[in-house]
């Protein structure tokens, strides 16, 4: 699996393991300030980046993991501290880009 967080301090961490019964590991982004984040996979490689909206992304980490040809994806809100939170999704998509022979 793979999972991009962004804890309420703003940074993220993208965490992932490489095997079924693996160990859990973690990539942290020290930058709090952003509200733009991607994933992208490019065969066995996911990238995460982040920006500002309007600004280049910047990347923290290239991952490699083998999910298979069509691995799932999906997005949650966790409140840590119990209170009540709210929050919303906005801009989200998911591109199927071009093949590289186009």
């Amino acid at each position: 699996f793979l999972s991009v967080v962004t804890a309420a301090d703003g940074r993220t961490r993208v965490r992932y393991r490489s095997a079924p019964a693996g160990t859990i590991e973690e990539v942290k982004n020290e930058a709090a300030a952003h509200n733009v984040l991607q994933v992208e996979r490019k065969g066995n490689t996911y990238v995460v980046s982040w920006a500002l909206m309007g600004d280049p992304f910047a990347t923290a980490n290239a991952v490699q993991l083998e999910l298979g040809d069509e691995p799932y994806a999906g997005l949650c809100l966790r409140a840590l501290s119990g209170k009540a939170t709210e929050a919303a999704f906005d801009n989200v998509r998911v591109v199927k880009p071009a093949p590289a022979d186009l």
